[in-house]
């Protein structure tokens, strides 16, 4: 299973637009975990934390909830839907292989006229190109080190080799190794509009030159980039209809009623059990 710390309020919010919120990587609470990388990667990679660990963590409790009085959510697996993305051209000059591929955003959302988010998955997805989306944080001293070195630049023509692309959004300080986070990641390029002057109302030269631009901050066209902060990514209604809440362990009566409400409301099956910690900490008044 995998879990997510978070407040009643998020939790209603989740359940009643059935997404969740992708976070921008430089606006994570790690102030940190951006260092070593070219600024608009940072810009263009988002998050949703969530952890592996089936022991409740005292520390996610204390950072991610309102004093203990939030919610742990948890599902069986990945719990976003999957949509069938058909071969073909879309809005922005962007194209697909000639078979079906797989995306958890609908086509609408994966290309539009300003932005375009990665990955695809082939229909055959592996657990390898699965973890492009969804991976184990490795927590590192020198990550600062491993982040510069994971795009070679390529003076002679000035192109960025990123071959090791998919592993941004991995790595963070061993300060943060109490998380023991599990994330998944997106990577949304901004498009510059097509009556900009650099792209010249084609749509193909639009969508070509997104690739370039956030590796290059010097250039006048990086200033033009709309970088957005989030992303709500679509819930799968199995896992909506299945979620499994545990209280935390500071919550009130009032604060389960709530609870119980939103689920007999929102879901089919969803389930709410009592922290196992309750009793076991003395709050402060």
């Amino acid at each position: 299973m995998i879990h997510h710390y978070t407040t009643i309020e998020n939790l209603a919010l989740i359940l009643e637009s059935q997404r969740i919120r992708f976070t921008r990587m430089d606006l994570v609470d790690d102030v940190k975990e951006v260092d070593g990388l070219v600024e608009g990667l940072s810009k263009i990679t988002f998050i949703s934390c969530w952890t592996k660990d089936e022991e409740e963590n005292i520390a996610l409790w204390k950072m991610y909830t309102d004093n203990m009085r939030g919610v742990k959510i948890s599902f069986q697996d990945i719990p976003f839907k999957m949509h069938i993305i058909r071969p073909g051209k879309y809005a922005n000059g962007a194209f697909t292989n000639d078979s079906d591929c797989e995306s958890y955003l609908p086509k609408e959302e994966l290309f539009s006229d300003t932005h375009f988010v990665i990955p695809l998955f082939d229909t055959l997805a592996t657990e390898k190109t699965m973890q492009r989306f969804f991976k184990d944080v490795e927590y590192v001293e020198d990550y600062k080190h491993i982040y510069s070195g994971l795009i070679r630049h390529e003076t002679k023509n000035d192109r960025y080799d990123l071959n090791r692309f998919f592993e941004i959004g991995k790595y963070k300080s061993s300060k943060w190794a109490f998380q023991k986070e599990s994330r998944f990641t997106l990577y949304c390029y901004p498009l510059l509009p097509l009556k900009h002057p650099s792209i010249n109302g084609s749509p193909y030269r639009q969508f070509g030159l997104a690739k370039d631009y956030p590796y290059h901050p010097e250039y006048p066209e990086y200033r033009d980039l709309k970088f957005r902060e989030y992303f709500d990514v679509p819930l799968d209604s199995k896992s909506i209809n299945n979620i499994q809440i545990t209280l935390g362990p500071n919550t009130t009566k009032a604060d389960s009623i709530i609870v119980e409400s939103l689920l007999q409301h929102f879901t089919s099956n969803g389930k709410v059990t009592s922290s196992n910690l309750q009793g076991e900490i003395r709050f402060k008044r």
